[in-house]
């Protein structure tokens, strides 16, 4: 909103002053105290096709375009140091592929992994394909930031996020060109979420997404594979990229009943969506997906019961 774009900073770095170390301390001290600079609660919403021809609000992607040096601090302090804190200290659970260090492709790999071990052993399972609603926008702010201070962010730091958002005014543009009012929340009811388009929202959620994995595994029991050679024990209960969740569950008894597996996906599901609840979340029904696998032995061979 302040035509402040990226390109303005990129090309004070050419410039022999000290303009832009100025510009980084004014950010640093406003980071650092907790109080944004009011230019940075304005920002430029911009909707988006997602698919072609698909014109209906509710199928239209919203991008909110912040202040570059807010966005860029948002990035630095969220994106790289609260993520790498907390791969340093082990913080970010390994069902978690949101992370440094792991690609998009590995999630589905170790997912073709668990329904190969199905096949090999002739196990009962079941798969459940979880996904949520704008998760960006439904975070709640006092869980956005215990999560994230849980992953090293200073309180401060924090405080100035929370602040941004909760003060932002929303400007936006059409075909028309930029609106000269805006929508915001209240004191009382401040708007929630940290906006697709901030560098610190995919961090935020990743933060709250490590408790709600920990929640899960710690009330439900997914896959447990004994290694052949080294006899490690590895478990594991869902499989998340984002807000894509992907929950695994296997057999704990060679025969265990198709219908137990059923309930223990039941109570899977219904302990995910609850953890989802409280973080401000909510599951989107019509992209959830669930399938039971089993097997029916017919003369000595095994084949998938249907």
């Amino acid at each position: 909103m302040s035509h402040r774009h990226i390109g303005t900073y990129k090309a004070l770095t050419q410039d022999n002053t000290s303009t832009l170390s100025m510009i980084n301390q004014i950010s640093n001290y406003a980071f650092n105290l907790g109080l944004p600079l009011r230019r940075w609660t304005k920002d430029l919403d911009v909707s988006l096709l997602k698919k072609t021809n698909k014109i209906r609000p509710s199928e239209l992607r919203t991008i909110r375009t912040l202040e570059a040096d807010f966005n860029q601090n948002a990035a630095l302090r969220f994106s790289k140091r609260m993520m790498q804190a907390g791969l340093d200290h082990n913080a970010i659970p390994e069902s978690q592929y949101t992370k440094k260090g792991n690609r998009s492709i590995e999630a589905a790999i170790d997912k073709n992994l668990y329904f190969d071990y199905l096949r090999t052993m002739k196990s009962n399972g079941a798969f459940l394909a979880m996904d949520l609603e704008n998760c960006f926008d439904r975070m709640a702010h006092p869980i956005s930031s215990l999560c994230a201070q849980r992953l090293g962010v200073s309180p401060s730091i924090s405080k100035c996020m929370i602040t941004s958002l909760c003060k932002m005014k929303h400007y936006v543009r059409t075909a028309y060109g930029d609106s000269d009012w805006y929508y915001c929340g209240t004191p009382s009811k401040p708007l929630q979420g940290a906006v697709q388009g901030n560098g610190a929202a995919s961090p935020m959620f990743v933060a709250i997404s490590c408790v709600i994995l920990a929640y899960l595994e710690s009330n439900t029991v997914g896959v447990s594979v004994l290694s052949a050679i080294t006899l490690t024990l590895f478990t594991i209960s869902a499989i998340m990229y984002v807000d894509d969740s992907d929950i695994l569950i296997a057999a704990i008894e060679e025969n265990e009943s198709k219908e137990s597996i059923r309930d223990r996906a039941q109570q899977s599901a219904t302990i995910y969506s609850e953890g989802v609840h409280q973080t401000g979340g909510a599951i989107r029904p019509e992209k959830c997906r669930w399938y039971s696998i089993s097997f029916k032995w017919i003369n000595g061979i095994a084949k998938y019961d249907y």
